[in-house]
Order: structure tokens, then C-alpha cells, then sequence
């Protein structure tokens, strides 16, 4: 769950806030000893550009994060992180000239994903995600996308011959993207 603030200063410019708790879970070839917790304080800077019927989508997005040990699966002997997301996303509407309410679309995106800071050792690059998906957007509530994420992830931990550890993902991703607007325009 992802809950943030949002304020437009253009129609094109969206600026975001938020915070997100995360359970990461042992998965994949190289997993972690336990499930540990994560809380995420991220901001975001979107920028959407229509050309012609496509709308363009660039976001970044700078985090800060605090995880838990994995060696524990608590919240103890934590460490402090700093991520920066950077998102080419790419949306198709399927039916007509624009995407309207209540129809269907097709999307592609690409995100990359790097670590700074002290505490960052061997992995600055940390992942790149490329997705593709059927989507449907159901106007005020929300949209709905169902489709495929490709997760290249490079892990913290090195191998016996100190070689980097790289870790591919396949996974089947259905979103749901609601819209809550708690201030109405009182035009």
C-alpha cells in the first residue's frame, strides 16, 4: 500500500508525497533468510506529455528507506537507505483518439532503479523493471491494469569468488490505481 499527497501546478506536473510500508518476503534464487519490514518516505515529480493519441509519462521519484534485518525479520539493528526511481511509461488508448473513462488501453514502461548513499557497498545499480499490460480505466474510482513485469534485480550480497549477483523475476502483476480526492473545487 502507497498512500501520498498530490498537488498540481500545471495540468502536465504532478508532485507527490507519501509513505509506504513494505514486507519483503523470501523469493526468487537468491532469498533472503526472513521476511523483513521496510518504511518508505518518497516524493515524486510526474510529468505527462500527450503526442498525438499516446500520453508519455516520465516520473522520478527519490526515496528514503529504512529497512528491517533480514537476518532477524525485525525492525532492529535497521539500516537507512537512499533510492532514486526514475519511470519512462508509455500509455495506448485502444478505442478512441484519447483514453476517456470506461475504456480500455494498452501500457509500457521502463524503470530503473539506483542506490546512493554510505550504506550503499556493491550495489548502486539495484534493479530495472520493464511491464507491459491491458488496462481499464473506470473513470473517478480508478483504473485496473492486469500484465507482465520482467524484474532484473542485483542483490546486496556477493558470491563466494566476490562476483555480483544478479537475479531475474518474472511475475504477473493485476493493479488496481485508485483516485480519492479529499478537496473538492468549490468554483
Amino acid at each position: 500500500m502507497r498512500a501520498g499527497i498530490d498537488y498540481y501546478p500545471h495540468p502536465q506536473v504532478r508532485i507527490t508525497a507519501g509513505y509506504c510500508f513494505v514486507e519483503t518476503y523470501p523469493y526468487g534464487e537468491y532469498p533472503v533468510a526472513n521476511a523483513f519490514p521496510e518504511h518508505r518516505i518518497w516524493q515524486t515529480i510526474l510529468l505527462t506529455q500527450p503526442l498525438g493519441r499516446l500520453t508519455v509519462q516520465h516520473r522520478l521519484r527519490p526515496e528514503q528507506r529504512f529497512l528491517g534485518n533480514a537476518a532477524t525479520g525485525r525492525f532492529e539493528n535497521g539500516r537507512y537507505e537512499n533510492r532514486f526511481r526514475y519511470m519512462f511509461r508509455v500509455v495506448w488508448p485502444l478505442q478512441g483518439k484519447t483514453m476517456e473513462h470506461h475504456e480500455f488501453y494498452a501500457a509500457f514502461q521502463d524503470e530503473i532503479f539506483i542506490n546512493f548513499g554510505k550504506q550503499v557497498s556493491y550495489n548502486v545499480f539495484d534493479q530495472n523493471r520493464i511491464y507491459g499490460a491491458i488496462g481499464f480505466n473506470l473513470g473517478s474510482p480508478g483504473r485496473i491494469e492486469a500484465g507482465y513485469m520482467h524484474q532484473l534485480v542485483q542483490q546486496r550480497n556477493l558470491q563466494p569468488d566476490r562476483q555480483l549477483v544478479f537475479e531475474n523475476n518474472h511475475t504477473l502483476v493485476i493493479a488496481y490505481f485508485c483516485n480519492i480526492n479529499l478537496y473538492k473545487d468549490k468554483q
